[in-house]
C-alpha cells in the first residue's frame, strides 16, 4: 500500500458543468483557507519558499485566445466557449534535473464542440509571488 502524501490535493465533491460568479468577501475567505492549508501550491522566491497565490496573464492574450486568434489578429482557430488551464513546467526547464524546473500554466481554448484549440497557445504566465495584485 503506497503511504506517501500527495504533493497537492483537490476536493470535488460536485463537479460543476460551469464556473459560478461568487462575491469578492467569499474569494477572499477561499483564498485565506488556501493559504493556511500546509497542502497548498508553494514557489522559491527570493526570499525563501512562498505559496503560489496564482498567475496572472496578460488580458490581450486571453482576447485573442477567446477569438480565435493570432498575434497578428488572424482568425486561425475557433472561438472559445471556455478555457482550459493546465500545468507544465517551464520550456526552457524541461531538460534541467527535476530540482531545477520550474512550473507555469498553459492557456488553451476549448470550442463549443469540447475540442481543445491548439493554434493559438500561451504559457510564461507570471506567477503571484512575484507579480501580485495589490489587492493580494
Amino acid at each position: 500500500m503506497n503511504t506517501k502524501k500527495p504533493h497537492f490535493k483537490l476536493a470535488i465533491t460536485k463537479p460543476k458543468l460551469s464556473s459560478t460568479e461568487i462575491n469578492w468577501s467569499d474569494a477572499q475567505l477561499m483564498k485565506l483557507k488556501y493559504c493556511q492549508n500546509p497542502d497548498s501550491l508553494k514557489i522559491e522566491t527570493n526570499t525563501g519558499i512562498e505559496v503560489l497565490n496564482g498567475f496572472r496573464v496578460n488580458a490581450e492574450h486571453l482576447r485573442k485566445l477567446i477569438d480565435g486568434k493570432n498575434e497578428n489578429g488572424v482568425v486561425i482557430q475557433n472561438p472559445a466557449q471556455d478555457i482550459y488551464i493546465s500545468f507544465g513546467v517551464n520550456l526552457e526547464d524541461v531538460n534541467k534535473p527535476l530540482s531545477q524546473q520550474y512550473f507555469t500554466i498553459i492557456v488553451t481554448a476549448i470550442d463549443s464542440n469540447n475540442v481543445q484549440q491548439t493554434n493559438v497557445v500561451y504559457d510564461n504566465c507570471a506567477p503571484c509571488p512575484d507579480m501580485c495584485p495589490t489587492t493580494l
